[in-house]
């Protein structure tokens, strides 16, 4: 911005990040607190069933807009819509990430991962390479929470057989995740952030690419110290 480039990706339409938004009368810090609370206290009585917990929030934030007169009967339809649509393509990009996610967890990856590494694998060694491996594979095909789920057991046992401090290979699994979930093209952490902005995916992915490979190298050698000190 400082050279004078643009702050917006070419191919996308900054005027549409300029939404002019008419503040109504009567709006107060409750019309923004009570929907929260609501889904809240709904979420709480469907035993966190999320799909009731959301469908009963809203029905109480409509009555609540409708009763202090913020929006009409009349344009629970039309924002109703709006809302879908604007959903729709994130809908289906999460479909099909997912989808990809479950053929990887069946052919069981991660176990294939950890098994690859085992036999040249020292104490020291192990949170770094853990790290870096499953950073990498997360980069490639974001599994969101699913990794831990498979390769939570197999990382602790390879742990315990080299000698490695377990809570320390517990926690480059899980930065691994938390790294490939904001790197990854098919994790939700982009398609939220890239709808939300009204991007595109891949501008959104590759401008943060410097900052998560400045972050990488960062933790790969805060990983190698504390394997160093903890065996």
């Amino acid at each position: 911005m400082e050279a004078g480039g643009p702050i917006c990706p070419e191919n996308n339409n900054v005027d549409d990040l300029e939404e002019i938004v008419e503040l109504k009368k009567g709006v107060n810090l409750l019309s923004f607190i009570l929907p929260i609370l609501a889904l809240i206290l709904a979420a709480f009585y469907f035993e966190f069933n999320m799909v009731n917990g959301f469908m009963a929030a809203v029905v109480i934030e409509v009555i609540l807009y409708v009763s202090q007169r913020l929006i009409k009967v009349s344009d629970i339809v039309p924002i109703a819509l709006e809302g879908i649509a604007n959903m729709v393509e994130l809908g289906v990009i999460f479909v099909i990430s997912f989808t990809m996610t479950a053929f990887i967890e069946q052919t069981g990856f991660g176990v294939f991962v950890v098994t690859s590494i085992s036999g040249f694998m020292t104490p020291w060694a192990l949170p770094v390479v853990v790290f870096l491996v499953f950073s990498f594979t997360e980069y490639l095909i974001c599994l969101s929470w699913a990794l831990y789920l498979i390769a939570f057991l197999p990382v602790i046992q390879l742990a315990q057989i080299v000698g490695c401090n377990v809570y320390l290979a517990i926690a480059a699994l899980v930065c691994a995740g938390a790294w490939g979930a904001s790197a990854s093209f098919t994790a939700d952490n982009g398609l939220v952030v890239a709808s939300a902005c009204k991007i595109n995916l891949y501008e959104q992915n590759v401008s943060q690419l410097a900052y998560l490979v400045i972050s990488l190298a960062l933790s790969a050698v805060a990983f190698l110290a504390a394997g160093v000190i903890m065996v």
